[in-house]
């Protein structure tokens, strides 16, 4: 049985590697197309439809609790690494201004 920790390793890995995976595959197709590749709609819009359309066999397959919780979960995990990231970079911010305000009383 995996530790909380592994868990949380092996999924924040998945996590990045769909990103990093979705993120180069829109880029090369959104490149690729004429600006007007969709009549009037917008090329981004269309191809996220795309993506879409791609991954309803699979939440289908997890079906809708499944597929809820997992929904619940990512939105979770990206809630809480930005929060502890904007908490990170204030702390930072705050030791920097202290150190400069230090460094000008010298």
């Amino acid at each position: 049985m995996r530790t909380h920790a592994e868990l949380t390793r092996a999924l924040v890995h998945e996590l990045l590697r769909t990103a990093f995976s979705f993120s180069g595959a829109l880029r090369v197709v959104l490149d690729a197309l004429p600006d007007d590749a969709f009549d009037k709609e917008d090329n981004a819009a269309v191809v996220i439809d795309m993506v879409v359309g791609s991954c309803i066999p699979a939440v289908d397959a997890a079906g809708e609790t499944t597929a809820q919780a997992a929904l619940e979960l990512i939105e979770a995990v990206r809630e809480r690494f930005v929060g502890d990231l904007a908490a990170a970079a204030q702390l930072a911010a705050e030791r920097e201004r202290n150190g400069q305000a230090s460094r000008g009383i010298d």
